[in-house]
């Protein structure tokens, strides 16, 4: 097994560095990045266990300081198994290996935690206190994990949801208020929640810029353009691709985003992230409709609206429905 050492540096936006992947197999990124994120928010007892590596987990991040990863499941053969791990990734270590993250577990001294699951999607609150998990297969409740009393609450919420993995959400820095996009009537709404309130407002997809509703699309707050994200997925019925960047603002609505250059066409499944204080989105992996994973990465310039494509990952390491973050200027998945 490789052993890399990680070096976080900062640089003013007029002197960055390419953006590169830090990996040495599929499993050991991703039990890198379960590992790394609950150092610096929590105290430092030893670890019992050690997490392992998982897909189709709940992730979110919160700045470029801490990645969470709730839930998914490891493969055996042919066996499927949820597990109810849930730790995070320090970003915000200035140097350490991948043999040896900085990690720990999140532990719960009080509250109810969501039931064991997978697909579904976690989002941080606007003052990173807290952490929001939305299960569509658990129909009736949201889940509110406090960082601070590493405590769970959840409260009811009657809803025709989306009953389908990979459904996104994300908070609205200006207004705190929660998004999932497709989330309600076969991915056709858009369901908003005030953190707190079993009220859930729903909002029609537009039909113009997206080819149909999906799942397994990418859905991220930009600092730079104050607005959601949304890209790529795959329909719920069908077989179609989602190619637009379309982005969603609580006082614009929903537009379209032109770009040029090489974007990541054709992908689910994927990851984006931002980097460089929003300047630019990052998107890596996924699976183009002919079901082949890859291991491209794109780089999404944000005042010129232009992509280029970086150096791909080896073969061995593409991957997707995964989780990843930047720290410094270094991407991990």
């Amino acid at each position: 097994m490789s052993n890399f050492k990680i070096r976080r540096h900062k640089y003013p936006l007029s002197k960055q560095r390419p953006v590169t992947t830090r990996s040495s197999s599929p499993s050991l990124v991703r039990l890198f990045l379960i590992a790394v994120a609950t150092s610096a928010i929590l105290p430092n007892p030893a670890l019992a266990q050690t997490p392992v590596p998982v897909c189709c987990m709940a992730t979110a991040i919160s700045d470029d300081s801490y990645l969470y990863i709730q839930g998914g499941f490891t493969t055996t053969a042919t066996l499927r198994t949820a597990v109810p791990q849930f730790v995070a990734l320090d970003l915000a270590v200035e140097i350490w290996s991948t043999s040896s993250p900085p990690w720990k577990w999140l532990p719960r001294i009080g509250g109810t935690p969501p039931p064991t699951s997978t697909w579904h999607s976690m989002a941080v609150s606007k003052d990173r206190g807290n952490l929001f998990i939305r299960d569509p297969f658990q129909t009736n409740a949201w889940w509110t994990y406090n960082i601070g009393a590493r405590y769970w609450t959840s409260y009811y919420i009657p809803l025709n949801v989306t009953m389908q993995p990979g459904i996104r959400s994300g908070v609205d820095m200006n207004t705190g208020n929660v998004f999932i996009p497709g989330g309600a009537d076969n991915g056709t709404q858009m369901i908003m929640n005030t953190p707190g309130n079993s009220s859930v407002p729903l909002t029609l997809m537009p039909t113009t810029i997206l080819p149909a509703p999906v799942v397994r699309a990418s859905f991220v707050w930009s600092t730079y353009r104050n607005s959601f994200l949304h890209y790529g997925g795959q329909s719920i019925a069908g077989n179609i691709s989602n190619p637009n960047l379309i982005e969603f603002s609580h006082t614009t609505g929903w537009q379209g985003v032109n770009t040029t250059g090489p974007s990541p066409g054709d992908v689910s499944g994927h990851c984006m992230v931002s980097a460089y204080n929003g300047t630019k989105m990052i998107v890596f992996g996924g699976a183009g409709l002919n079901g082949v994973t890859n291991a491209d990465i794109h780089i999404l310039d944000m005042p010129t609206r232009e992509w280029t494509l970086g150096e791909s990952a080896n073969a061995t390491h593409a991957r997707r429905n995964m989780a990843c973050a930047t720290s410094g200027d270094s991407f991990v998945a």
